[in-house]
């Protein structure tokens, strides 16, 4: 990878163009595409100002170390980026790890830069949304679009506190708060047999759904649902007002590497949340771009010859669909330029 003619704001039409410009072979989709931004996030920071517009920020002296992921017994790409900003959320709140206090999957996804500012709001309120924008985004769009970005974003926030179990950094734990009365604010995180019981609980809702677990339940859109009829039966069955999921962490310092003296500085810790904004943006849009090829390629498998997707209506809705994930995709998840 050459990148001696690479300059500050320079600016390229897209990725391919880049590639071009380092000398190397342009990987046009799946996950070698994704793992291909991750390495070039190695030598240069770049903005995606229109959406596939490249401007060059600036080109490192010394690339990011790429790490084998074989000796570590884990192949994500996203672990590497992910665990480090974890770490540094986790030990900075010391203080509510020691009270005992749960954590929510929302604050993980703000700390690792895995959505921006607008995402929380914009999925709380998807009616309105789909109400007032001004970018043909319907209710529909909105909810495939959250339901798997959402998934996407509990996987990569497991399969991080997983790694970092393992090496013995952490130990956790779903663990659920509990509001026992209405008139009162106050949460308390679940006992262990208060847990046992809400579990029950929870898995015989999803029983009735007819539903595994609750990433089939967000992949299948039905989340409110889901939550709505455990808030029924939590109130039925205990007199609770409300419950949410969370996470009890517990740091462990005991270790020879301990978490405390793995943690980054500012710079550090800016560069691996915006390359893994990078790769969960490429990830969304591949996705979207999947879904997309299988509707052409199963209209094509049932009509004569090839139709065009420009004059064809069925065709021509679901680019648009298509499109639509990816204009989403910049609006929810891709952090300000400004910020980099």
């Amino acid at each position: 990878m050459n990148t001696e003619k690479l300059y500050a704001d320079q600016e390229f039409k897209n990725f391919r163009f880049l590639c071009e410009a380092l000398g190397i072979e342009y990987k046009p989709s799946g996950k070698q595409r994704i793992a291909q931004r991750a390495d070039v996030a190695r030598y240069i920071k770049w903005d995606n100002p229109t959406g596939h517009k490249i401007v060059i920020r600036e080109i490192y002296d010394t690339p990011f170390i790429k790490e084998d992921k074989r000796s570590q017994g884990n192949r994500s790409i996203y672990v590497p980026h992910a665990y480090p900003l974890i770490l540094d959320f986790l030990v900075t709140r010391r203080e509510s790890i020691e009270k005992g206090k749960i954590f929510f999957a929302n604050e993980f996804f703000q700390a690792m830069g895995i959505i921006n500012g607008d995402y929380l709001q914009k999925n709380s309120d998807q009616e309105k949304y789909a109400r007032t924008n001004k970018k043909g985004i319907e209710l529909l769009d909105l909810e495939k679009f959250f339901a798997r970005t959402t998934s996407k974003n509990y996987r990569v926030l497991e399969s991080t506190l997983n790694h970092m179990k393992k090496r013995g950094w952490i130990s956790w734990e779903k663990r659920h708060d509990i509001q026992k009365e209405r008139s009162k604010v106050e949460w308390e995180t679940a006992t262990e047999e208060e847990e046992k019981e809400i579990q029950i609980l929870e898995r015989d809702v999803r029983n009735e759904m007819g539903e595994r677990d609750e990433r089939q339940i967000r992949i299948h859109r039905r989340l409110e649902e889901y939550q709505a009829k455990v808030k029924a039966a939590v109130a039925q069955k205990y007199g609770w007002a409300r419950t949410r999921n969370g996470y009890l962490i517990q740091l462990d310092g005991s270790k020879p590497e301990s978490p405390q003296k793995l943690l980054l500085n500012k710079a550090e810790l800016s560069q691996h949340r915006h390359i893994l904004n990078d790769l969960i943006i490429e990830f969304t849009n591949w996705k979207a771009q999947k879904k997309y090829d299988k509707k052409v390629s199963d209209y094509n498998a049932t009509t004569w010859g090839k139709p065009s997707k420009l004059t064809n209506p069925y065709l021509k809705n679901y680019e648009n669909d298509y499109e639509k994930q990816i204009l989403m995709a910049d609006l929810f998840i891709r952090l300000p330029p400004n910020k980099r």
